[in-house]
């Protein structure tokens, strides 16, 4: 056989294998989207195949805030998405779709956009409504109240007490209720031993406090494949070693 019929086959071959790949890619693909969220999950054959579209997607455009181990960053308030706590949602991979599809104060109006945390101790601490400001010693009232909360030992028992009233009085139970369990409908995160986004040392939190918090996650709705959202939220929720 002359070499170029032999080069003319091997290319040939090669092409037929990678169509054949593309073809039972684009058969997951739809499958993954035509399968309930839930129901897909539990099917190892897809999570098998999520994984495999999810890992390289997380690494190009999600380790740059969550950190290369997805384990999120405290400087920048980034979420953990290793361990089992959402601020939005309750970890299904249709509330993680979502929140991918269309993000966090993104622009889109679909997303996550309903309450953002006030700074206290700035003029006009919120965009959505008239709250009053706080002092420096009333943050630092509420940062001991927190704490405490945590089980953190606290030198200043009175400084607790008065945090404990400014909570009802600074309607901070309007977002994080009552109970400061938080609200996962709008993204209010528990007050009580959790995840803590900026860290819970006295200076987090008073910073958070007095100048208040709006992050930002990106709407990839249009930016990444349906498929590929998909096998994120699949991934996220069900990956080995969570939490």
């Amino acid at each position: 056989m002359r070499p170029h019929r032999l080069v003319l086959l091997i290319l040939v071959g090669l092409a037929a294998v990678l169509g054949v790949r593309a073809i039972d890619k684009w058969r997951m693909e739809n499958r993954l989207l035509d399968t309930w969220p839930e129901v897909a999950a539990l099917d190892p054959k897809l999570v098998r195949f999520a994984t495999s579209l999810a890992t390289p997607a997380l690494d190009s455009h999600c380790a740059g805030c969550h950190g290369p181990d997805l384990r999120g960053d405290r400087v920048r308030g980034t979420p953990d998405l290793t361990d089992r706590e959402w601020l939005y949602g309750d970890g299904s991979v249709a509330e993680i779709e979502q929140t991918i599809l269309h993000g966090i104060r993104s622009g889109d109006h679909r997303g996550h956009d309903l309450a953002d945390m006030p700074g206290f101790l700035l003029p006009e601490p919120y965009r959505r409504y008239h709250i009053g400001s706080l002092s420096p010693p009333q943050i630092g009232d509420l940062v001991a109240f927190i704490r405490q909360l945590n089980g953190r030992a606290t030198p200043d028992a009175p400084a607790a007490a008065r945090g404990a009233a400014l909570y009802d009085s600074a309607q901070c139970y309007d977002c994080h209720t009552a109970s400061a369990q938080g609200d996962p409908a709008i993204g209010a995160p528990s007050l009580r031993p959790h995840a803590w986004l900026y860290g819970d040392e006295a200076a987090a939190l008073g910073d958070v406090i007095a100048y208040g918090r709006r992050g930002v996650c990106p709407a990839w709705a249009g930016r990444l494949p349906p498929a590929t959202i998909r096998a994120i939220a699949i991934y996220l929720a069900v990956r080995p070693g969570r939490s």
